[in-house]
């Protein structure tokens, strides 16, 4: 029932990054509600502060995130956060693993990041998978019954180029967000997807360069109208000058 609730009770966001050189980075961040949290701690003893710091003592410092690798820099901290349990893991790769990563993301029903032929990218995860789970739709009811909420989970990417076909819920500049509805599983797509090709892509050097810009046409409108005023000024004088004479 404990491991139940924690898989029903439980908030995760999943966040890739893909550079257009194959580095990247991926973030999960796990909470955990805060009712399960106090039951757990009644359950196991000690204080929901101390369930917490075991759920990361018992994770794979080397491979946090199950793949298999041990080279990954990797991160992790937890934290009791408004009475829930929140766990942030990161990983980052370079360009020289970038190949490896990738194909071990995609296994097991993972998330499919590659690189086309035309120098743009792609995301696609199949949800099929999700329909299938051990964590059936009534436990989900069940859960739902002894006051606790669906699992929530949000999953997005952010890919270089510029858009060509998507089916994400919401898009800020490069970066897909999907939101996966437990209680609507049968109203999901087969797949999540995100395609872009070769351009812009609004990254954070594009973004720099517009702020920048921004503040030189910024600069040069104060410029422009402090001499606008000088130039009215000096004509106010020579007038005056005038009518005194």
């Amino acid at each position: 029932m404990l491991a139940l609730l924690a898989t029903a009770c439980l908030d995760m966001e999943m966040d890739f990054l893909v550079h257009d050189d194959g580095s990247g980075s991926v973030t999960m961040t796990m909470r955990i509600d805060e009712a399960l949290l106090e039951f757990g701690a009644l359950e196991e003893g000690g204080t929901a502060e101390s369930l917490c710091q075991q759920m990361l003592d018992d994770m794979d410092a080397d491979d946090m995130f199950g793949l298999g690798l041990s080279s990954l820099d990797s991160s992790a901290e937890v934290g009791v956060v408004d009475g829930s349990c929140v766990t942030t893991m990161t990983a980052t790769w370079d360009a020289s693993q970038s190949e490896v990563i990738l194909a071990s993301f995609a296994e097991d029903d993972g998330p499919d990041i590659r690189r086309l032929d035309n120098g743009g990218w792609r995301f696609e995860m199949d949800l099929g998978s999700l329909e299938d789970d051990e964590l059936s739709l009534d436990d989900l009811e069940m859960v739902t019954a002894m006051g606790f909420d669906f699992p929530t989970l949000a999953i997005s990417v952010t890919l270089p180029g510029d858009a060509v076909e998507h089916n994400a819920d919401s898009v800020s500049q490069s970066r897909y967000t999907w939101e996966i509805d437990f209680e609507n599983l049968d109203e999901l797509p087969e797949a999540l997807y995100a395609e872009t090709a070769p351009g812009s892509g609004l990254g954070p050097a594009a973004i720099g360069a517009i702020v920048a810009g921004v503040g030189l046409a910024l600069a040069a409108l104060v410029t422009l109208r402090r001499h606008r005023e000088a130039q009215a000024a000096a004509a106010d004088d020579t007038d005056g000058s005038d009518d005194a004479s």
